[in-house]
């Protein structure tokens, strides 16, 4: 293996790499790899993990809401109470009928 790729190991303290035995061409493809690796930048990124991170909060962000607050209950979907239908059995039910039920339910959200 060529002292660059070795001296790389050694500076990042990973020289544990090279107690493997491997064949010649097991340590060229070893080699390219850690000569195409930033290892300085993998040296920060792990450095990084161990600095405090300080998360800003934005309280302004979020709304509380009590349920028992009339204008928030004014914001809800009202819901409408659903007629009831004569004939519960849908094998019978005439489908126009129920279009005219659903319809109807529209209509009184609308106005």
């Amino acid at each position: 293996m060529k002292e660059e790729a070795i001296s790389i190991l050694k500076k990042y303290h990973q020289e544990h790499i090279l107690e493997y035995n491997l064949s010649e061409k097991q340590q060229q493809e070893l080699e390219k790899q850690i000569l195409s690796i930033d290892f300085e930048q993998l040296q920060n990124l792990y450095e990084s993990t161990k600095q405090e991170k300080v998360i800003e909060e934005k309280n302004n962000d979020i709304k509380i809401v009590n349920h028992n607050d009339e204008e928030a209950k004014a914001e809800q979907i009202e819901m409408k109470e659903v007629p009831k239908v004569e004939n519960t059995d849908a094998s019978s039910a005439n489908k126009d009928d129920l279009f005219d039920l659903i319809d109807s339910m529209y209509e009184d959200k609308e106005d």
